[in-house]
């Protein structure tokens, strides 16, 4: 929840009246508390987060953690191996970008047979709202980061400061959803047909994404590929 959200602000009155203490010093004391737990969060190998400031409140982010993306990996592995639902694989594969890489916001979107893109899987560090569903209309836009993505049929690292050749695909309506931030896109094949599309970004805690993000970003999607490329062969077998 948003640190300046009425619900929390009432909840700092209520402590700092309870303890008999100046709410600047309550907040003062979580800010504090908040600090430890990310350090043992880091410990016990769950992402460690980063503070960032904004509207003069602490907002946590995600870091990168190279070992919980090793534990996430081998689990979508064994679930390969034992067989599982899609859908179910989708979700650990967001999980594994999101919380393993460090990410603001992971999406999987599905190509709609109307030419939009629907989010059916998002996680988001978005300090206002974490369940902001997404339609992207593909039809009657210029063409943008998503169409270029979808046509290529691979994974493409949208840098914030594009070539000429890639920033012109940076629209109005891309600017809307990401800001100028660095994007990673990468598409689901079946039969060399995209059906959707994984997206993650750093948009709100405006940090830079590296190589060994997108790395790591296209072998978790790979994963999920790789497993629809394996379920094709056993039912043509």
């Amino acid at each position: 929840m948003h640190p300046e959200h009425e619900d929390v602000q009432l909840m700092h009155k209520r402590i700092s009246t309870l303890l008999d203490k100046p709410l600047e010093d309550i907040e003062a004391i979580i800010e504090t508390a908040t600090e430890e737990a990310s350090e043992v969060t880091q410990a016990f190998g769950l992402p460690r987060l980063t503070i960032v400031n904004q509207n003069k409140k602490d907002i946590q982010f995600l870091e990168p953690n190279k070992k919980l993306q090793t534990s996430i990996f081998k689990e979508i592995a064994d679930m390969q191996k034992k067989g599982t639902d899609m859908n179910l694989l989708f979700e650990m594969v967001a999980e594994g970008i999101h919380r393993g890489i460090g990410m603001d916001r992971t999406m999987f979107s599905t190509l709609m047979p109307d030419h939009t893109l629907k989010s059916r899987i998002i996680l988001s560090q978005d300090p206002e709202s974490n369940d902001k569903q997404l339609t992207i209309p593909l039809t009657g836009q210029a063409k943008n980061y998503f169409h270029h993505a979808l046509e290529k049929k691979q994974p493409i690292y949208f840098s914030e400061n594009p070539s000429l050749d890639v920033a012109v695909f940076r629209t109005i309506a891309i600017k809307e959803l990401f800001d100028e931030s660095a994007i990673f896109m990468m598409p689901i094949i079946i039969q060399n047909k995209p059906i959707g599309l994984f997206i993650a970004d750093r948009c709100y805690s405006k940090r830079s994404l590296s190589e060994n993000d997108f790395t790591a970003f296209k072998n978790f999607v790979d994963q999920a590929n790789n497993y629809l490329s394996k379920l094709k062969k056993r039912r043509q077998s």
